[in-house]
């Protein structure tokens, strides 16, 4: 089972569940789920993750760099918040 960390955050394993029974099976939905929990740490329960995208990785696959947009909904059309990295470390 791997494991993902994200500087001090709480580690995240496969199979978590997050965002309404979707599953993590990978660095992409563990990064989804840390940047959902950055948001809400930083804006509060209506703090969510609108999008993350991977930037870039280590050859060996020990960690990859996202880049997520986080923030609060804004006049029901839109997200108004910041960019954030994150780096996901993997252990196996």
């Amino acid at each position: 089972m791997t494991t993902y960390r994200s500087g001090s955050a709480r580690a995240v394993r496969d199979g978590d569940e997050f965002d309404n029974g979707r599953i993590v099976e990978n660095a992409q939905d563990a990064a989804a789920l840390l940047a959902g929990r950055e948001a809400r740490r930083i804006y509060g329960r209506r703090g969510f993750c609108h999008h993350v995208r991977r930037d870039c990785w280590r050859a060996d696959g020990s960690s990859v760099t996202f880049e997520a947009f986080i923030g609060v909904p804004w006049q029901n059309t839109g997200c108004s918040g910041r960019n954030i990295w994150l780096t996901v470390e993997l252990e196996d």
